[in-house]
């Protein structure tokens, strides 16, 4: 039996809450509910960046995206359960791609703006197009490009909160 849609939000949100990365930091505010929104559609994610503009650390928006990986060594040996996870993964990947589709259906914003797709590993990161070059911007450029990128995520993120409110509620309707 599945959670209800409100008690499994609010289950992702402790969750996501306890996390921290190796070095003890917990996930940054300006990405925190995308992560909680993406993992709410079952998109598991794994890493995540709010963005940068500071002078060790210059980059854009991302969410890793990746599916569990068994915890025994030399699993990619392993036919069944390396197709059992680039399964999940093409899983994941065709449910963002499904999300993504909907939000840009009527949207229009700058190409390099648009977010997509970047492979890695057995996952993917959804970041802004533009994200590849950002580096190779001048300050006033990566300055510009960093607000554009972080407000596109935090639009698709409002896309994802909207979009799960509606299944609570025509779940509350349905019972």
């Amino acid at each position: 039996m599945a959670l209800p849609l409100n008690k499994k939000l609010k289950d992702i949100r402790e969750r996501i809450e306890g996390i921290t990365d190796k070095l003890g930091k917990p996930i940054e505010q300006g990405i925190k509910e995308t992560v909680v929104m993406l993992n709410a559609f079952d998109i598991k994610t794994s890493q995540s960046c709010e963005g940068h503009f500071e002078e060790d650390q210059k980059t854009a928006p991302w969410v890793l995206i990746h599916p569990e990986e068994p915890q025994t060594d030399g699993w990619w040996g392993d036919e069944g359960l390396r197709e059992k996870v680039v399964k999940e993964s093409q899983g994941m990947r065709k449910k963002s791609m499904d999300l993504l589709a909907e939000f840009y259906k009527d949207r229009k914003v700058p190409y390099d703006a648009i977010i997509g797709f970047k492979g890695v590993g057995y996952g993917f990161k959804i970041q802004s197009i533009g994200a590849d070059i950002f580096e190779t911007l001048d300050p006033k450029g990566q300055q510009e490009k960093l607000s554009a990128y972080k407000k596109e995520m935090g639009e698709f993120t409002a896309f994802l909160g909207k979009k799960y409110q509606g299944r609570m509620h025509a779940e509350e309707i349905g019972k």
